[in-house]
């Protein structure tokens, strides 16, 4: 009957968000810059590590480390048709919104939140290449 369909239909939106953020796993590099000055970071997002939200089923994170070894998740966003990963910190947190443009290249935006101040920055124009 009607229930079915619609089970149907939310599994493979479930299971597109699930592959989408699939695809981010690997070794990125992050390049953006804040006024003039330029910025590397570089993160390995784990495609084997991929969980489903209990606080928003049907939205996937992918975890993984950055330069530091700290621990940062990824993933597809349903709601806005971008991809983001969020890297916490004790001073600030990291947040890079982007699209693919290739494969193995994005492009979007880099934000940042002021644990002290409790605001984000305005958010800066990024790529990124995967290796």
């Amino acid at each position: 009957g009607q229930g079915n369909i619609s089970n149907a239909k939310q599994g493979v939106c479930l299971a597109n968000n699930r592959f989408l953020t699939e695809t981010l796993g690997g070794n990125w590099r992050f390049n953006y810059s804040i006024g003039s000055s330029p910025y590397v970071d570089y993160f390995y997002l784990d495609a084997t590590e991929v969980e489903e939200l209990a606080s928003s089923p049907g939205a996937f994170i992918m975890y993984g480390t950055d330069q530091y070894n700290g621990i940062v998740g990824a993933g597809y966003d349903p709601s806005y048709g971008l991809y983001s990963l969020y890297n916490p910190g004790d001073i600030i947190d990291e947040e890079f919104i982007f699209n693919y443009t290739n494969m193995n290249k994005v492009e979007g935006c880099y934000r940042l939140y002021s644990h002290s101040g409790g605001y984000w920055s305005d958010c800066y124009s990024m790529t990124g290449t995967r290796n």
